[in-house]
């Protein structure tokens, strides 16, 4: 019985030996299939650190650009208000400006002056001798505000004012003339 339990005992050391033999094959394949994912997984991670170093320095330099930009904006801002408040300032004074001027456009009648002005430009191609007469003239080249009266040669003011009057004459021979306005 004994020898039966020594090989009994032999056997159960065999089977042992060969189930721990394919249970420490099957730990070694799995710790080479884990060490090879654990390489790849750091060759990930390596990759992942350069990309995020390259990352920063672009997050770095875009915020430097914002920064500069922000700055620039604040800039911008402040000479904006400034113009905004010197345009305010311009438009009280042309408001100002725009009131006085339509007062003393109704004080003097600007309106009137506006519709109807006043000059005129006639001429007389043939001679005339009489004296202490107005002239009559022949051909109006201009008469704007019908002020001036082509046959009678008188001027109607059609308001109080100053006028301005220019007369050119010619003299077709040696003898004496003599003009009186």
């Amino acid at each position: 019985m004994e020898t039966k339990l020594a090989k009994d005992v032999n056997d159960i050391r065999e089977e042992n030996k060969k189930y721990f033999a394919a249970t420490s094959q099957m730990f070694a394949d799995k710790i080479k299939v884990t060490e090879e994912n654990l390489a790849v997984a750091l060759k990930s991670l390596e990759i992942t650190r350069n990309e995020l170093t390259q990352s920063k320095g672009v997050i770095e330099k875009l915020s430097a650009e914002l920064n500069a930009s922000l700055s620039h904006m604040e800039t911008t801002t402040y000479n904006l208000k400034s113009i905004t408040t010197e345009l305010s300032s311009t438009n009280a004074v042309v408001a100002d400006l725009t009131t006085q001027l339509n007062d003393l456009q109704k004080r003097i009648g600007y309106a009137d002056i506006k519709l109807a002005p006043v000059h005129f430009y006639v001429q007389r191609n043939s001679s005339f001798d009489k004296t202490k007469t107005p002239i009559p003239f022949e051909l109006a080249r201009v008469n704007e505000g019908n002020v001036m009266d082509l046959p009678s040669g008188i001027f109607t003011a059609p308001r109080k004012g100053t006028y301005f009057f220019s007369f050119t004459g010619m003299q077709s021979s040696q003898l004496q003339h003599q003009l009186f306005i």
